[in-house]
Formats: structure tokens, C-alpha cells, sequence
């Protein structure tokens, strides 16, 4: 079930993402929003990786995610108090919540008309 999704995440520390489609897919956003580090091979979050919240590894390549695992252990940021947890849930907060999502297409609209 959907609603159970937030419990599962929290027995986490990270979260990994070997998607090939090159979207955004709402499970890395509510990876996010519970405060996991996430690892993905999809270029669709290079806004989030350029702020620290999303570390992308080659797509097909686990050599490149042990590495980026290992790494991102060594750092600390794999602990359940991880520097990023709290930045990340507000991001999501902020920039994908419904209301600035309306907000943002009926400006996209406003410009094709």
C-alpha cells in the first residue's frame, strides 16, 4: 500500500535508483522527503544532485555504485541522522508540493496563450 511507503523508507538509510527513463519518478521524491540520501543513474535530477541531495552513479554500472556507496559510508552522510535529511525534505517541500506545481503550469500555460 502507498501509505506504508514513508514506514519502509524510514528502516533505510539510502535509497538507490537504477531507472534508465530519464524522468522524474515520484519514488525518489518521497525517498527524499524521508530524508534518504539517494543514488540514482538518472540524469533527470541534476537540480537536486547540484544541491547535494542526489549522487548519481553510471547507468548499468555497479562497480560505479559500490564506489559511490563506499564513499558516500566513508563520508558519513549513510547514517540515519545524515547532513542532508533535513535539506532534502524541505526541498521536496518546496519544490514539488501541489501548490507550486499548479502554480508553475498555469505559467506554462500563461506563456502558450
Amino acid at each position: 500500500l502507498h501509505s506504508s511507503i514513508p514506514g519502509v523508507l524510514a528502516d533505510h538509510n539510502l535509497f538507490v535508483h537504477a531507472s534508465l527513463t530519464g524522468s522524474v519518478d515520484k519514488v525518489v521524491l518521497e525517498a527524499l522527503a524521508a530524508g534518504l540520501p539517494v543514488l540514482t543513474s538518472s540524469k533527470a535530477y541534476a537540480n537536486e544532485a547540484s544541491a547535494g541531495l542526489v549522487f548519481n552513479f553510471l547507468p548499468k554500472d555497479s562497480n560505479s555504485l559500490a564506489l559511490l556507496i563506499e564513499k558516500l559510508y566513508d563520508s558519513g552522510i549513510l547514517e540515519p541522522t545524515n547532513p542532508i535529511s533535513e535539506e532534502a525534505y524541505k526541498y521536496v517541500k518546496n519544490v514539488y508540493n501541489l501548490d507550486n506545481l499548479i502554480g508553475n503550469i498555469v505559467d506554462i500555460i500563461k506563456t502558450k496563450i
